[in-house]
């Protein structure tokens, strides 16, 4: 036993001789490390390991070349490698590991090369007459004992890989969560400074600062047109009363009604509601009477072959406005056509402004219907109007004698219009076409079929039906969209800017357009292509008439308005082009029709002050009070 452990140490060093090295090195983002080992006998075994501990997905090319750079070992992405070779020649062989493929990953690698020079035949010392059996046993056993040693180590390699490598996964994904949940949270706090910035715009409303008396409120009515885009576009900034009857009492946008039906039934559930109202709140000095009228017979379904029109008239007792006034627009005729899109809608609508037309004018004022969409589409609405325009005309004309008159006219039978009003009514003192929104689509369009009728028809009726003195045109539309004259499409913005803005979206217009399928091509559809000269960018060759009958036009348009460019746009080509006495009312800030939403958006300021402008704007057409102004 004393002599055992010197020959085992003297075994173990004769048996072989071992250089290594083992490194841990951080590889950079295409980043190529080469390392090197010197081999002094030929036939040595080489032992190569590595294993990529941690970086992007754990792998990398590597290459071992001999000393005459050939190549004996490569590999691409691999994760890990454990390789013994032997080594035919001497000199330097080169290990390289290339992490060119990583833009930014840096790689940990764990590798280690060792060069082993076996003694095949290592004498051991022996006793004088000792048999070799006993050493070659011992042999045995050392290199068993070594051979199980390698494993061992080579499977510590392994798990600490392991470790590492999962390690790594963790700390990523923590960094990962903590930059998703700062992401988060920076979201949120963009989300809520949004929020407040969106908050803030609706209710500052259009403000302005003066340097000597501090801030003070811009006007949300002008009778000024704007004349830049910029003053076009600054229109539409929400008016702080808008937006506070916008949140207080919510406008679901266009898409919430899902089909026009459904739109077309909740319209009609509020008509006797306002029906009911409209008769309690009757003035006395105001006479109404309701009749239906025929439609055009090449227009004529079975199932909707007459109109309702209701006709507002004073009553003998004398009106309460003052007597110049009065005798003056004594007898003028005002036809006010209702708005919906031409799919819904009632004259009911216009009843309180012809009230109260009737009683500061003396006026006969006549509210008709037509058939709508989508049950008879484009362009039935128009055939309609046009239709009862002619009958109401006729009816002027009869009842414009006087019983005492010498030349009495040779009928004095009327469509609709009580025979009692003879000599009541004189459209001389005005014959007015008016409409609101889709009304005011149908008044502009067939004014001019009415003044090609009644100066082309040879028939006596054409003849002595009165011309159009003045036309009122409130939130109308009158250019399509695809059809903007060249001089006039840097105007046209309202489109785009107004899309989302309630009560009429893009949703709700594209709805009842979908219902009224109007031919875009039709000159009746959109009043500004009345005539066939759009490729030389002016627009008012056929609207010369108005100026030469002295026919004025006044305006009503609100900023936050998808047709709010229509009138402006209308508005300029009538005044510069043409030549025509324009008046404008521009509402900024607010909502299409907003004052007859109904609810609190009939009780706003401006709804009441849009009533005292209609007065004011029918005064004008007119021409009473020439001092109050207009656009001229």
């Amino acid at each position: 036993m004393q002599l055992l452990i010197p020959l085992l140490s003297l075994l173990s060093l004769a048996i072989s001789t071992v250089s290594a090295t083992a490194l841990t090195y951080k590889l950079s983002a295409n980043e190529k490390a080469c390392f090197f080992a010197t081999v002094d006998r030929a036939d040595a075994k080489i032992a190569f390991y590595f294993a990529v501990q941690s970086g992007g997905s754990f792998d990398v090319d590597y290459e071992v070349t001999n000393p005459q750079q050939r190549e004996v070992l490569s590999g691409q992405k691999e994760r890990q490698g454990d390789f013994v070779f032997t080594a035919k020649e001497t000199g330097e062989y080169r290990f390289c590991f290339n992490n060119e493929m990583s833009t930014f990953a840096d790689k940990m690698v764990d590798f280690e090369i060792a060069v082993e020079d076996e003694q095949k035949h290592a004498q051991i010392p022996t006793k004088g007459g000792a048999d070799n059996t006993q050493t070659a046993q011992l042999e045995d056993t050392i290199f068993k004992v070594s051979g199980q040693l390698s494993t061992i180590s080579r499977m510590q390699k392994y798990f600490r890989t392991r470790e590492n490598r999962n390690f790594s996964t963790v700390k990523s994904t923590e960094q990962r969560i903590f930059n998703f949940s700062l992401v988060e949270v920076l979201m949120m706090a963009g989300m809520a400074a949004l929020q407040v910035l969106v908050v803030r715009f609706f209710f500052q409303g259009a403000r302005k600062v003066s340097a000597t008396n501090g801030p003070v409120l811009e006007m949300p009515h002008s009778r000024t047109p704007p004349t830049t885009i910029e003053d076009i576009l600054a229109t539409a900034d929400s008016d702080p009363e808008w937006a506070t009857i916008l949140e207080e009492q919510p406008i679901p946008p266009g898409a919430a009604y899902g089909t026009i039906g459904t739109l077309k039934k909740l319209s009609a559930g509020t008509l006797p509601r306002l029906q009911a109202s409209l008769v309690a709140n009757r003035p006395d000095d105001v006479a109404e009477v309701e009749v239906y009228v025929g439609v055009p017979a090449t227009d004529l379904k079975p199932e909707a072959g007459r109109n309702r029109v209701l006709a507002c008239y004073p009553r003998s007792t004398p009106s309460q406005a003052p007597r110049r006034e009065r005798d003056e627009a004594k007898g003028a005729v005002i036809v006010l056509l209702h708005g919906g899109g031409h799919s819904l809608g009632s004259p009911e609508s216009e009843l309180p402004l012809a009230r109260l037309l009737v009683q500061k004018f003396n006026a006969v004022v006549v509210l008709p219907s037509y058939r709508l969409a989508p049950e008879h589409p484009f362009p039935a609405s128009f055939n309609d109007a046009l239709e009862t325009l002619k009958q109401i005309a006729m009816d002027s004309a009869s009842l414009s004698h006087s019983p005492n008159d010498t030349q009495k006219p040779t009928s004095t039978r009327t469509n609709f219009l009580p025979s009692n009003l003879a000599g009541q009514i004189n459209p001389k003192a005005g014959f007015i076409l008016a409409g609101t929104s889709a009304g005011a689509t149908i008044s502009s369009s067939i004014s001019h079929l009415y003044h090609k009728w009644r100066t082309s028809d040879p028939s006596p009726t054409a003849k002595s039906a009165p011309p159009v003195t003045g036309l009122m045109l409130c939130c109308g539309t009158c250019i399509h969209p695809y059809r903007v004259p060249s001089a006039y499409k840097s105007l046209y913005r309202s489109r785009a800017q107004n899309n989302e803005a309630l009560p009429l979206d893009k949703d709700l217009s594209a709805m009842f357009e979908s219902a009224n399928r109007p031919d875009y091509n039709s000159p009746v559809w959109s009043s500004i292509d009345q005539q066939p000269h759009l490729d030389r960018g002016r627009v008012g060759e056929d609207h010369a008439w108005l100026k030469s009958n002295g026919v004025r036009v006044y305006f009503q348009v609100c900023g936050q308005d998808l047709s709010r460019d229509d009138g402006l746009i209308y508005e300029k080509v009538l005044r510069e082009e043409c030549g025509v006495q324009t008046r404008l009312d521009l509402y900024k800030g607010f909502g299409h029709v907003f004052w007859g939403m109904g609810g609190g958006y009939a009780d706003m300021s401006m709804s009441r002050k849009r009533t005292e402008h209609s007065v004011e704007g029918v005064r004008w057409l007119l021409g009473r009070n020439e001092g109050i102004g207009g656009v001229n």
